[in-house]
């Protein structure tokens, strides 16, 4: 499958924006109040750094493994959220990260 070159990356997330605007205003909800977090699971490090590029400050993985080189890639005013599972085994990859978000936790024994 082809990557898309950086700038199509920029204009995706353009046209995404425009249309949580348009969602907002319709619901009666500030545009401001909404937050797009860019999962980049399957995204390559040049799509990442093109959504940065064009302003992207919000990021998902749902995989310690694949996010931790995409942590080194993008400087630090990015937040990064976890979603999906945090297996124990992974736990010491992030203590070291500070993630605002981890959307579920897999076991008790990974919260202790």
């Amino acid at each position: 499958m082809n990557e898309p070159p950086r700038e199509q990356v920029g204009q995706r997330l353009r046209e995404v924006r425009a249309r949580i605007v348009e969602a907002a205003r319709r619901a009666g909800r500030s545009p401001a109040a909404v937050r797009l977090v860019a999962v980049s699971k399957a995204a390559t490090p040049a799509q990442v750094l093109g959504a940065y590029a064009a302003g992207q400050r919000e990021f998902g993985e749902s995989r310690v493994q694949d996010a931790l080189p995409k942590l080194d890639l993008l400087p630090d005013d990015v937040v990064w959220h976890l979603i999906g599972h945090l297996q124990s085994n992974k736990v010491n990859k992030v203590d070291d990260v500070v993630w605002h978000l981890i959307g579920h936790l897999q076991s008790n024994k990974v919260n202790k």
